[in-house]
């Protein structure tokens, strides 16, 4: 409630620093009448509706990024993805584990995955996932970029 009181005070205060023609009566009365339902549970309960509102449009943007997101392989990914995973051959059939030629899971390499994200990181890409980074076509050229100084075979 205080700070929704207090977003409801700017008002209030730049408009006493202006002329009575410039803040009428009738706009510092409804800028008060802001001031008090800002103090009440009502008001209270207004602001996080409205905080909560902002978050979700956020919230939904990010995810919008990622349901638009084709899968954009192309010969870079091919060669991140055999570096990192050491003897990968294929991806499980619903798509969630690479495997090697026996069918086994094939895990990340560590040190490889460490080198990577010191890589990103350098350019302050930090946050972005080695998945995300072999299939989203927008980091194409990311790809290239990596192949070619970490150098990778």
């Amino acid at each position: 409630m205080t700070a929704e009181r207090k977003k409801a005070l700017i008002p209030i205060i730049q408009g006493l620093k202006r002329s009575v023609g410039d803040y009428p009566i009738t706009t510092a009365i409804v800028d008060l009448a802001d001031y008090q339902m800002a103090g009440t549970i009502d008001g209270a309960l207004n602001g996080v509706q409205q905080d909560a509102a902002v978050k979700d449009a956020a919230a939904a943007s990010v995810l919008d990024q990622y349901r638009t997101s084709a899968y954009g392989p192309d010969g870079n990914t091919g060669r991140l993805r055999a570096w990192l995973y050491p003897g990968f051959a294929s991806v499980s059939p619903d798509g969630q584990h690479f495997l090697d030629r026996a069918g086994n899971v094939v895990g990340i390499d560590a040190g490889r995955r460490a080198m990577l994200q010191a890589k990103l990181q350098q350019s302050g890409l930090q946050n972005i996932a080695p998945t995300n980074l072999l299939v989203d076509p927008r980091l194409a050229e990311l790809r290239a970029s990596l192949v070619r100084d970490i150098p990778i075979p």
